[in-house]
């Protein structure tokens, strides 16, 4: 093997792993701006506290009906739908209209929703935020079999952490310029949400253009 190859091999694995430490990066940096921005939480007024299910795996209630609909982008319920879904972010539904690059985001998030990783929480966490990990499986062990003792459970849930605030994750999907993601929230009995969020690197950071509710309780 001539220099020149072991020269072209270096130089593709140092920008393989260039590559993925950045994405890296960009995962957790998606991740601490959707945890700050849904629990309100702010820097220097003490430590927050928070439960990571470490590996989401998606339930019967995560619906994506909304996504599959895109195809029929003519139809004007369709974009009734999905103002609703977002809080009549009529911005977002222009460029939705007008961007086939923002329609392509979240079709191939859709593609690619059941591919998720586990979220380290030592990489999560700051000096404001203490995170603790649960598994799915343990999460729902403290409700019992089909969720029979939700109370309990919830009354458990903060014996043993302190804390009523639990936050899941997907994969994030990267598309172009956007970057997609969709989370769970769980705080209680009646208490959750799930949404997906979608996001464009604008001069090198990371702006949310949008959050699609899917379900809520």
């Amino acid at each position: 093997m001539g220099s020149k190859t072991i020269y072209l091999l270096f130089f593709l694995l140092f920008i393989q792993v260039d590559s993925f430490s950045q994405t890296e990066k960009d995962n957790y940096d998606i991740y601490r701006m959707v945890i700050k921005e849904h629990f309100g939480f702010v820097e220097n007024e003490g430590v927050n506290s928070l439960i990571l299910i470490e590996k989401h795996e998606p339930g019967n209630r995560v619906d994506l009906d909304i996504i599959d609909e895109l195809q029929n982008d003519t139809i004007s319920s369709w974009y009734s739908q999905l103002n609703v879904q977002t809080y009549q972010n009529n911005e977002f539904i222009q460029r939705v209209i007008e961007d086939k690059n923002v329609k392509f985001a979240l079709k191939s998030f859709k593609d690619n929703f059941f591919g998720h990783p586990k979220v380290d929480a030592i990489k999560l966490a700051t000096n404001q935020l203490h995170v603790q990990t649960i598994t799915s499986r343990q999460y729902e062990r403290f409700f019992g079999r089909k969720f029979r003792k939700i109370d309990k459970g919830w009354e458990k849930i903060y014996r043993k952490f302190g804390t009523y605030e639990i936050i899941e994750f997907s994969v994030i999907n990267y598309y172009q310029e956007f970057a997609t993601i969709y989370y769970e929230v769980h705080c209680g009995g009646l208490c959750g949400a799930g949404s997906i969020v979608i996001l464009e690197r604008v001069n090198g950071a990371w702006k949310k253009l949008a959050e699609i509710n899917l379900w809520m309780s």
